[in-house]
């Protein structure tokens, strides 16, 4: 799994694409998003078991497969004290003939203030 790394209290965007066993682009039923810091384990903006399917900063399309998370500044903000921390995106989805679950880390920069 490749990390994505980003500024802290920045946009970003997130894409997959969502194929079942037979490699056809599933229609979902649900998708969700639990957005955790790794080391203090705390959710992040709310975001526990919350959707994302059309909704949320979330959009799949049924055609393509293609999902997209818009991330919010508020997303990654820093939790710690560090210079960066590791945030986890776990998605889950449910369709007709099955489920699937996957997680995305995002490596959150932390950015100080120059004075």
């Amino acid at each position: 799994m490749t990390i994505k790394t980003i500024n802290e209290r920045t946009s970003g965007e997130y894409t997959a694409t969502l194929v079942d066993p037979k490699g056809d682009h599933p229609g979902l039923l649900s998708l969700t998003l639990s957005l955790i810091d790794l080391e203090t384990e705390e959710f992040i903006n709310g975001r526990e078991a919350q959707s994302v399917l059309n909704e949320n900063n979330g959009s799949y399309d049924s055609l393509t497969g293609i999902f997209t998370w818009l991330i919010q500044p508020a997303d990654n903000m820093i939790i710690g004290d560090g210079d960066e921390e590791i945030h986890r995106a776990i998605f889950s989805g449910v369709w007709v003939t099955g489920r699937v679950i996957w997680q995305q880390d995002i490596k959150v920069v932390n950015i100080k203030t120059i004075v």
